[in-house]
């Protein structure tokens, strides 16, 4: 019985960094998320500015929105040495990555298009 329980044990404290991967882990948002969300952002600056050059700034606020809720969520001060732990430093330059380009690819976006003027009768080619 005895050796029984002691196997158990032994079983249970090995298993227990996976069972801590999954409760850290789980919960976080995959490296596709970020970049998929990021994309949004950028396609949408991308769609604004041909419309006006400086509309793509109006997704400037998203970026924001979107470095706060990465940072507040990955850099969290119990979570973030279990992520450290378990994912690496791999995982946290990616969710920096993402929100970085999230706002500087904006205001990339509108510089460029504010120097292009459509020509009258060139429209439309």
């Amino acid at each position: 019985m005895r050796a029984r329980r002691a196997l158990q044990m032994a079983v249970a404290v090995s298993l227990w960094p996976g069972v801590a991967h999954a409760e850290v882990m789980d919960k976080m948002p995959d490296p596709l998320e970020l970049w998929l969300a990021c994309g949004a952002i950028v396609i949408l600056a991308l769609a604004l500015s041909r419309w006006r050059a400086r509309a793509a700034l109006l997704t400037l606020p998203a970026g924001a929105l979107y470095i706060y809720l990465v940072a507040s969520e990955v850099f969290d001060p119990i979570i973030y040495p279990a992520i450290l732990n378990e994912a690496g430093w791999s995982y946290l330059i990616q969710p920096i990555a993402a929100a970085a380009l999230s706002v500087v690819a904006p205001i990339v976006v509108a510089l460029r298009t504010a120097g292009r003027r459509v020509r009258p009768g060139k429209a439309g080619r």
